[in-house]
């Protein structure tokens, strides 16, 4: 791909359907509160309870309700934090400086353990770089209860549409290739049609998940499990060539239909396949996809983001958190790009010096996604905001139209969020200026300019001190930590039937390992190509090996609950098979034939996962 190419796709707008609802409840609490703050002649308060409320928009992106009511309300409550914070360092000179570099170390950690604490070390930051850069009038807890006012006026209208709610286009999208895979079914064998469908509605939902990833925050747990339900597909699709010209057995394409069904409403059983077969594989791949559907819940989330028993699953992610070099350098990357923010603002003497910080905050925020892409639309974006933001504060009279204009430029951010970055900065870069021009009153021109000299201030930092001195951030070879996490999986199965506390030690080490290849692939997902063309190449191959190391704990657990442990020839074969995977991933071949794998016993769970691995590699 050409660099022109390349810079043409990150800038253009990706299709995206209309939120509606979305759009109604931004415009309308973020003029409801600003209209609040006018009536009361408070305007500062209106200007943090309508960004509490623009706060909520932004975070309004995961699902299910359940899921997305945590990623809402916890990072309002860690905000509020954050704002404490941040009016306890205001004008304190380099002390601010000291105090903002610190919470942004601890927002880049904490964003590392899910979506929800992800959000959360964003809001943490924003608002104490807000709170360190507006003198806020009245007692300290005024602030944060304007902030909870806003963010939790808008979470009511979140949870209004809770009942209503509609089927997620990912569930769908997965939920399409068992709806095709039956109707082949179905048409054998004069099933030449039906075929053809396959094979785009698997493309279709391998897009529609990738997207999703690459735009989400954080890990998604209702993604990986789609992505888990999607390679389970993979036994069906070989079963299928199995067919010939003879038709299916009678009762098979209900049964498909019946887990498309499933999967589309979100349950985690249905009913067992009710027909019979001469061949094993039919009836095996429809049992095996069958049974995938159970699983962690993902509306069923603890505080980080996670799946039920928080409290072992807390602790294992703040181990994570602390012993992963990648956190740590992400964490590190962006302290110092606050700090040095809030140094280059000090000595430039620059006005509203939060601005630059703001930036950096929402180029570099607790995710891992591609700085250099987000630096280059946040720049065009606010560029373009900044325009129309001039032409507004100039044409437009201060007071009771900013409501108006804050139910049009809030209702925006939802509508072109999901489509692009520069469109939502765009469309957020005249509501700040609006709601600020409330507080400031200052001459359209010399806001709007300022805005946008801080934008490139902080654009130029993150880019040199936060993307170009740390070029393993963007220099990541996914298919290396794949190898080696293939590799880790082998040994983690060598030694999981011995009854040794060293056990316990290798699977918290083969976890670790996991938490680093997603991370791996999280980053390089959002960077410019090719890097992120291979990364997706090698998407769903990451889940695959998730799913081994799952089999893998489970058949560790019925061992020592009187299960005959496997046959060491057994065992010796199938971690050779995850070794010789590895090596080819390592070596950049294609993956070897397999052998003769496990049929019973203990391993044999293992089987169908191996399969679904050398299935999913590139």
């Amino acid at each position: 791909m050409s660099e022109q190419g390349w810079l043409v796709r990150a800038v253009t707008p990706v299709r995206a359907p209309v939120p509606w609802p979305a759009v109604f409840r931004a415009g309308i609490s973020i003029a409801a509160m600003t209209a609040i703050g006018l009536a009361s002649g408070n305007a500062v308060a209106g200007m943090i309870a309508a960004t509490g409320a623009l706060s909520g928009a932004l975070q309004n992106t995961l699902r299910p309700y359940r899921l997305r009511l945590l990623g809402i309300a916890i990072p309002m409550l860690v905000g509020a934090v954050g704002l404490i914070v941040g009016e306890a360092a205001y004008d304190r000179g380099w002390w601010t400086v000291g105090v903002l570099v610190g919470v942004a170390l601890v927002s880049g950690l904490i964003s590392s353990i899910g979506a929800v604490s992800s959000g959360s070390g964003l809001m943490l930051l924003l608002m104490a770089v807000i709170g360190t850069g507006i003198e806020l009038p009245g007692p300290w807890w005024q602030a944060p209860l304007y902030h909870l006012g806003g963010s939790g006026f808008f979470l009511g209208l979140v949870l209004l549409g809770w009942p209503l709610h509609r089927a997620d286009p990912e569930r769908e999208a997965v939920a399409g290739v068992y709806f095709a895979l039956a109707d082949v079914l179905e048409a054998a064998p004069e099933a030449d049609a039906a075929r053809l469908a396959v094979a785009p509605a698997v493309n279709a939902a391998q897009d529609v998940l990738t997207r999703h990833r690459i735009g989400e925050q954080g890990r998604d747990i209702e993604i990986r499990r789609l992505t888990t339900m999607l390679n389970a597909a993979t036994p069906l699709l070989e079963a299928i060539s199995l067919l010939h010209d003879a038709p299916a057995p009678a009762g098979m394409p209900a049964a498909v239909r019946r887990i498309g069904e499933a999967v589309a409403a979100d349950h985690r059983t249905c009913p067992p396949a009710v027909f019979v077969s001469e061949e094993p594989a039919f009836a095996a791949a429809v049992e095996y996809s069958r049974r995938r559907l159970a699983g962690p819940r993902p509306e069923d989330p603890d505080l980080l983001g996670r799946p039920a028993a928080w409290p072992v699953r807390a602790v294992t992610a703040v181990r994570e958190m602390v012993f992963t070099w990648t956190t740590w350098r992400f964490a590190l990357r962006l302290a110092l790009c606050i700090g040095l923010a809030g140094i280059a603002s000090a000595v430039l003497t620059v006005p509203r010096s939060y601005w630059v910080a703001l930036t950096v905050t929402f180029i570099l925020k607790p995710d891992f996604g591609s700085v250099f892409v987000r630096a280059l639309l946040r720049g065009l974006g606010t560029l373009v905001g900044v325009v129309i933001a001039a032409a507004i504060l100039i044409l437009v009279p201060r007071g009771w139209p900013a409501v108006p204009l804050a139910a049009l430029f809030g209702g925006l951010v939802p509508l072109v969020s999901a489509r692009s970055y520069a469109m939502q900065t765009a469309a957020v870069t005249p509501l700040i200026l609006v709601l600020g021009d409330l507080l400031h009153h200052e001459p359209a021109t010399t806001l709007a300019t300022t805005r946008l000299a801080d934008t490139a201030l902080g654009c130029v930092i993150v880019l040199v001190f936060g993307y170009a001195l740390w070029p393993d951030s963007w220099r990541v070879q996914v298919s290396a930590r794949l190898a080696d996490t293939i590799d880790a999986a082998a040994a983690y199965l060598r030694g999981a039937f011995e009854d040794s506390p060293a056990r316990s030690q290798r699977r918290r080490g083969i976890h670790r390992t996991i938490t680093t290849l997603r991370t791996t692939l999280q980053q390089t997902l959002a960077e410019p190509p090719p890097a992120s063309t291979r990364a997706a190449a090698w998407f769903s191959a990451v889940v695959a090996v998730e799913q081994i190391v799952d089999a893998v704990t489970a058949a560790s657990v019925k061992s020592r609950h009187g299960f005959p442990a496997p046959d060491p020839a057994d065992l010796e074969v199938t971690a050779g098979t995850l070794s010789a995977l590895a090596a080819a991933v390592r070596a950049h071949e294609p993956a070897p034939a397999l052998p003769d794998l496990p049929k019973d016993g203990l391993l044999a769970d293992l089987t169908p996962e191996i399969h679904t691995l050398r299935a999913a590699l590139p």
